[in-house]
C-alpha cells in the first residue's frame, strides 16, 4: 500500500491510526456509561409508574367503597 497520495510518511499515518483507535475506545466507554445510566433511569421510571398505578388503584377502590 502506498501513502504517497497523502504526502505523509507511513509511520506518521500508523501513529494517527493508533491515536484514532484510542479515541474510539474512549468514546465507546463514554457511550457504554451513558447506556448504563439510561437503563438505570428507565428502571427507576418503571418503578415510579408501577407505584403510581398501585396508588391510583387503591384510590379507586376506596372511592368505590365510600
Amino acid at each position: 500500500m502506498t501513502y504517497e497520495c497523502y504526502g505523509v510518511p507511513a509511520t506518521q499515518l500508523r501513529q494517527s491510526l493508533r491515536w484514532l483507535d484510542e479515541q474510539l475506545i474512549d468514546v465507546d466507554y463514554v457511550i457504554s456509561r451513558h447506556d448504563t445510566k439510561l437503563s438505570e433511569l428507565k428502571n427507576e421510571r418503571d418503578r415510579i409508574l408501577a407505584r403510581k398505578d398501585e396508588i391510583e388503584a387503591e384510590l379507586k377502590r376506596k372511592e368505590s367503597i365510600g
